[in-house]
């Protein structure tokens, strides 16, 4: 059910193919994670882990992230997306203590949820990686014109409407 609630409401917020990436990254991560943790801790390798479980979480709380100060309705009840979000994380935890797995489960979850807020906040690697390189432009720019300062011209050299030149 959350999968169809707020799956549909994702995707249309980022369209099909932005919404089927970041949930078969995500999830994928997840798994990949949980087996690296699994290598570290050789109990969890025979705990079963749904996928089911996992990517509904993922669709809850990256909805939660992708509207992050708007507000959504749930239940009759206005939510800004950063409650909806937190909302999400405390039903994993309730699902993790009330479980049979215990703290085993919370594992994938975790890194799911890791993934997911990396990937709803900061984007896709690509799209980080740009605003990484836009940051570093922005200020090899503001370093560059540091020592540009403003004078006026006086009565010399200055046009009607022009009263600075930059040196």
């Amino acid at each position: 059910i959350i999968l169809w609630g707020t799956g549909g409401s994702l995707e249309q917020l980022w369209g099909k193919p932005k919404f089927l990436r970041f949930v078969l990254v995500t999830t994928s991560l997840a798994g990949a994670a949980t087996l690296l943790t699994a290598l570290v801790f050789p109990a969890i390798s025979g705990f079963p882990f749904f996928g089911g479980t996992i990517m509904s979480a993922i669709v809850w709380v990256g909805y939660g992230c992708a509207i992050w100060e708007r507000s959504t309705n749930i239940f009759g009840y206005p939510l800004t997306g950063r409650t909806f979000a937190m909302i999400g994380v405390l039903l994993l935890a309730l699902n993790a203590v009330f479980s049979q797995g215990g703290w085993y489960i919370l594992i994938a979850e975790a890194w799911a949820l890791a993934f997911t807020f990396a990937y709803a906040r900061f984007g896709f690697p690509s799209e980080f990686i740009i605003r990484f390189r836009s940051w570093q432009l922005d200020r090899q720019l503001k370093k560059r014109s540091s020592h540009l300062k403003g004078i006026d011209g006086g009565k010399r050299n200055v046009g009607g409407d022009s009263d600075k030149y930059l040196h």
